[in-house]
C-alpha cells in the first residue's frame, strides 16, 4: 500500500471508528493518551481541535497522519504508519511521533472498497444491511444530492435576478433534453425569456415560432407550408422583442432519437407554456407522481402528429411527453425546485412535500441502477434510486470510500477494539 493510500486510511479510521482514543507511546519513549480526536480536515490530513496527554501534560491543538507534510499550525503530536519518522515545531522541539499498526483485516476490507468501487462492489453490503440503516443511508445520500442540485438552481436564480418564474423556465429547458444539448437548450432559454412566452401565451404558435426558430434549428431542414408559416410569424417577433437566433451548430443531433429531437421537444414545451399560467405555483404544489404526470403530459401541436422531424412526414400519431419523461422532470426538477424554495423561503413542508414526491416516483431505469440491483439492492421508488446514483457518481466512481458513508460503516466494522 502506498504511502498515501496508508494516509487515507488514517483519516477515515480517526474520523468514523472511535478508533484513536486511548494510550499509545511515541517512537521516543512518551506516553501519549488521546482524549478528544478532533475533526478531520481531509484534504490537509490533520485532526484539529484535539486534545492529548503528553507525559500527562494537556495539550490541545492538531494532529497530523500520515508522513507528510502538514502545513497546518499548531500541530502537538504525529501518527504515521511509517518508522523513523522526525517532526519538529517551529522552534525546533521534536514533537511525539506514534506509529501505527493498522489490522491486516482493516487494510483488506479497504483495498477491495478501492478495487472495487466503480464496479457495485458495496451492493452485497448494501443488501444485507437492515432496512433501518439502509433507509438512514439512503436519506443521506438524497440530500447530499439535494445539495448539490441546489448549488445549480442558486447560480441559476442568480443569473435570472433572482427572477423565480425566469429560473423554473430555465431549469425546465435544462431538464428537458438530452445532456449532450443541455447547454443549448438553456442558451434558448436566456434567449426568449418566460415574459415574452407568456406576452403571447394566447396564440401557442407564436410560442411555437419564437422556441424553434430561435433555437437555429429549422435552418437545416426544407420548408413546407407550416414551417413557413412559423419563420414568418418570427420574423414579426424577433423584431417585436429583439430575438437573436442561435446557429444550428450549437445543438448535437447525432443519435438523437426521434422522439426526443429537440425540435419536437420544443414544439412540445411551447405548448405546456401555453396551457398553464402560473407553472411555478404548480410545480411547487406537486405532491405525487400523477400530479406531476398531469402537469408535464403536454402534446406537441397538430402538425407534429405526421412529423418526427420537419418537412419529412412519419406514421401519424400524437406526439406527446410521456409519462417517463414527465417522471424524470419531477425528479430532476420539481422536487429540487421544492427543496431549493423551502431554503429560500423558511416552508420547511416543502421538503416533506418534495421527499414524499420522489417517493411516489417510480424507480428510474438504467444502467447504474440494474448495476445496483444486480446485485440485489432493493429498489423502490425515484428516492432510492436518487442515492444509489450519488452513491455511485459521487463515490464509487471517483474511488472516494474514505469519504463515503457506506465505506466508512464497512470500515468501522472492520476495526477490532
Amino acid at each position: 500500500m502506498r504511502r498515501s493510500d496508508d494516509t487515507s486510511l488514517l483519516c477515515l479510521l480517526w474520523s468514523v471508528a472511535g478508533w484513536p482514543e486511548g494510550c499509545y507511546r511515541s517512537t521516543d519513549g512518551r506516553e501519549i493518551e488521546v482524549i478528544d480526536a478532533g475533526e478531520i480536515i481531509d484534504e490537509n490530513s490533520v485532526a484539529l481541535g484535539a486534545r492529548v496527554k503528553i507525559d500527562g501534560c494537556l495539550c490541545s491543538g492538531a494532529i497530523a497522519l500520515g508522513d507528510e507534510r502538514a502545513d497546518v499550525a499548531g500541530v502537538i503530536a504525529r501518527f504515521t504508519t511509517e518508522r523513523r519518522v522526525v517532526m519538529l515545531d517551529s522552534s525546533g522541539t521534536q514533537l511525539p511521533v506514534v506509529q501505527i499498526e493498522i489490522d491486516d483485516e482493516v487494510r483488506r476490507m479497504y483495498n477491495r472498497l478501492r478495487c472495487g468501487a466503480s464496479h457495485f462492489y458495496c451492493g452485497e453490503r448494501l443488501r444485507e444491511m437492515d432496512s433501518l440503516h439502509r433507509s438512514d443511508l439512503f436519506t443521506g445520500l438524497v440530500f447530499d444530492r439535494i445539495a448539490r442540485k441546489n448549488g445549480d438552481i442558486e447560480k441559476i436564480f442568480n443569473d435570472c435576478q433572482k427572477d423565480w418564474n425566469q429560473t423554473l423556465y430555465v431549469m425546465l429547458f435544462r431538464v428537458m433534453g438530452d445532456v449532450r444539448n443541455r447547454e443549448a437548450y438553456m442558451e434558448l432559454a436566456r434567449r426568449v425569456p418566460y415574459r415574452i412566452i407568456q406576452r403571447e401565451r394566447e396564440a401557442a404558435r407564436a410560442a411555437e415560432a419564437m422556441l424553434l426558430c430561435a433555437s437555429g434549428l429549422l435552418d437545416q431542414y426544407e420548408d413546407d407550408d407550416y414551417l413557413h408559416r412559423l419563420k414568418a410569424d418570427f420574423f414579426y417577433l424577433s423584431h417585436k422583442y429583439n430575438i437573436e437566433p442561435m446557429r444550428a451548430s450549437q445543438w448535437t443531433l447525432t443519435g438523437v432519437l426521434p422522439r426526443n429531437h429537440p425540435v419536437l421537444r420544443l414544439s412540445q414545451m411551447a405548448s405546456l407554456l401555453c396551457s398553464s399560467e402560473l407553472l411555478f405555483s404548480k410545480v411547487i404544489d406537486c405532491c405525487t407522481a400523477d400530479d406531476v404526470s398531469r402537469l408535464f403530459m403536454t402534446e406537441a401541436a397538430d402538425y407534429w402528429t405526421t412529423h418526427y422531424i420537419p418537412a419529412r412526414q412519419s406514421m401519424s400519431g400524437v406526439k406527446r411527453l410521456g409519462r417517463a419523461k414527465a417522471h424524470l422532470v419531477g425528479i430532476n426538477l420539481v422536487a429540487p425546485m421544492q427543496f431549493f424554495y423551502s431554503a429560500r423561503t423558511g416552508r420547511e413542508e416543502l421538503r416533506t412535500r418534495a421527499v414524499e414526491l420522489l417517493e411516489s416516483i417510480p424507480a428510474e431505469d438504467n444502467r447504474f441502477i440494474r448495476g445496483w440491483q444486480g446485485e440485489g439492492v432493493p429498489v423502490q421508488s425515484a428516492f432510492d434510486t436518487q442515492a444509489l446514483l450519488q452513491l455511485f457518481n459521487e463515490y464509487c466512481a471517483e474511488g472516494r470510500c474514505c469519504a463515503c458513508r457506506l465505506g466508512r460503516r464497512l470500515i468501522k466494522k472492520s476495526v477490532k477494539k
